[in-house]
């Protein structure tokens, strides 16, 4: 959804500039106000986004790290819009809470030393932590994997082309200031389309056919308008055709984006990592994809201006090198559990196991399985002792006797089913 949201909201800003530039005409009497009504109509949001910070709540999850834990459920029952005690308020609330308590059970099991509370020592944490992510060569994999993909997602160049599109539809002589707003405008909207598909058959078709169809096909439409541009640069008006053609490629690769790299590169870094290390990992994941788009903003335009059919050589060969690293290094990550996961990047601490059995003992711990009812008598599949909801979080290992395996269930396939409740990420 939020790359929907982010799509649309580029999309908007297209058809916004194309409709405005008509002020005072397109020719030479164009008014001022064809560019300063744009700009200026920018400032709404923003003033809108200021003054509703000031309105938003506190993040429930910041306030029960901060142990503010009533009014993170009251918080919680504001955004749902019911009562504190409704059952999805409660749920959401201690799955919250599990969250935070399997998140400090797993420090103080890994980082004894580290656990006075001092910035300096919260400082050492931090970067024990990212430490991590390189400390072994299974987790390094999983690192690289999630720097690479999003290397490739950016360098396939969408952001090339959602960025300077007028620039560029000029540059395959559609130089009329109306035509080119025009074709970037369908740029917009052929990428939100794009995004339909991907929603509804990510978890159907698995990630690595989608982001490998994906790259086949953006590569594809990258060499096409490099051939166009090469062939028919020299004379434009004679070859209106052509540039339509090109125009209509750069249309289907953006389309091809919105269903394949788009979602699916993020989805991949956010599986590819043990529940431990996943907020770190893909906090890496997306600096390499800003860091990445840092590098397509201020290098693309330069490069266009010196190689117009050079570019679009490089981004496909980009795009095909994307292909050869998801075929060879990336797991396929649709349906496979930690275990799966692990024994791909040949992790064979059982780390991730564990962890899983953290994460439901913290459940169980937190009240969170019997309000399901998940308990024994119900479904036979966990038992959850009433006598658990106080934790003693002082000594959490008092709580860590318990391995989901032995009562029958998988910990991650409980962590499924709960997650696949209605609730928001909070």
């Amino acid at each position: 959804m939020s790359n929907f949201a982010i799509i649309f909201g580029i999309t908007t800003s297209y058809w916004l500039t194309y409709g405005t530039q008509y002020i005072g005409g397109t020719g030479v009497g164009q008014s001022r106000a064809a560019w300063l009504v744009p700009t200026t109509i920018q400032l709404v949001p923003a003033l809108i986004l200021a003054v509703g910070i000031l309105l938003l709540p506190e993040s429930p999850r910041w306030l029960i790290n901060e142990g503010r834990e009533q009014e993170a459920l009251t918080v919680i029952a504001g955004l749902r819009r019911l009562p504190e005690n409704d059952l999805l308020v409660q749920m959401e609330y201690l799955e919250v809470r599990a969250q935070k308590l399997f998140e400090d059970r797993v420090s103080v099991h890994d980082h004894p030393n580290l656990q006075d509370g001092s910035r300096s020592s919260n400082f050492k944490l931090g970067v024990t932590q990212y430490k991590s992510l390189i400390a072994n060569p299974a987790n390094l994999r999983r690192t690289l994997v999630a720097v690479i993909v999003m290397l490739f997602q950016q360098w396939t160049g969408i952001n090339f082309i959602i960025y300077y599109a007028p620039f560029i539809f000029r540059q395959i002589g559609l130089d009329g200031g109306s035509i080119s707003l025009l074709a970037s405008g369908v740029v917009g909207i052929v990428t939100l389309l794009g995004t339909v598909p991907a929603v509804l058959y990510v978890d159907t078709w698995g990630r690595k056919p989608i982001m490998i169809g994906g790259a086949v096909i953006m590569s594809i439409c990258h060499f096409v308008v490099a051939i166009i541009i090469a062939t028919c640069r020299d004379n434009w008006p004679a070859h209106k055709a052509a540039g339509w053609v090109a125009c209509s490629f750069i249309w289907i690769f953006c389309m091809t984006f919105g269903f394949s790299w788009g979602p699916c590169g993020w989805i991949i870094v956010a599986e590819v990592f043990p529940l431990g290390l996943r907020a770190k990992g893909v906090s890496i994941g997306n600096s390499s994809n800003w860091l990445n788009n840092f590098a397509v903003a201020m290098s693309t335009p330069d490069f266009i201006t010196a190689a117009p059919y050079g570019v679009f050589i490089f981004l496909g060969i980009m795009c095909i090198l994307g292909v050869g690293y998801i075929v060879f290094f990336v797991p396929e990550t649709k349906q496979k559990t930690l275990d799966e996961l692990d024994a791909v990047f040949g992790d064979n601490s059982g780390r991730s196991q564990w962890e899983a059995d953290m994460m439901l003992q913290a459940q169980r711990d937190v009240g969170l399985l019997r309000l399901a009812g998940i308990e024994e008598g119900k479904t036979g599949a966990a038992h959850a002792d009433s006598s658990s909801d106080h934790v003693d979080e002082k000594h959490p290992d008092s709580h860590w006797d318990t391995d989901a395996n032995k009562e029958g269930t998988s910990s991650l396939g409980l962590s499924k089913s709960l997650s696949n409740r209605p609730l928001s990420s909070t």
